[in-house]
């Protein structure tokens, strides 16, 4: 499967599945953050910890204690982009701990949902490789 095959979010996971599909995602993402300055990613789910790991960036946990992030730059990757709520938490955990979210990144953004219409993402700037 290819991001063309892809239809609805309930496609994604055979996106990430598929090795020609996964390695369009992976190029997407470098293309997405090549120009980015950033120590440390956020994943929304395991198969972007996945991708994070095989980019070899740095993957972050936002369960360490206070403090670990203080002057560090990190960008979010999730899987879809629906309301944006499980999104705005990692965030908001990051940011309480001294992390700086300065970019976010998703494979698909589900247009029905309505997260970029409610502007819950005002403060950060977002893409998608594939919109819905």
């Amino acid at each position: 499967m290819m991001p063309g095959d892809v239809r609805t979010a309930s496609d994604v996971p055979a996106l990430l599945e598929d090795a020609d599909g996964y390695a369009a995602v992976k190029e997407g993402f470098h293309g997405m953050f090549e120009r980015e300055v950033f120590d440390l990613v956020i994943c929304g789910s395991e198969p972007m910890a996945r991708i994070a790991r095989d980019m070899g960036w740095t993957i972050c946990s936002v369960d360490l204690p206070e403090g670990d992030f203080k002057g560090r730059k990190a960008v979010l990757i999730s899987d879809v982009l629906r309301d944006g709520i499980p999104e705005m938490d990692l965030i908001k955990q990051a940011e309480s701990k001294g992390l700086s979210v300065i970019k976010l990144g998703f494979v698909l953004e589900d247009s029905s949902a309505g997260a970029r219409k409610s502007r819950i993402f005002r403060k950060y700037p977002f893409e998608t490789l594939l919109y819905v």
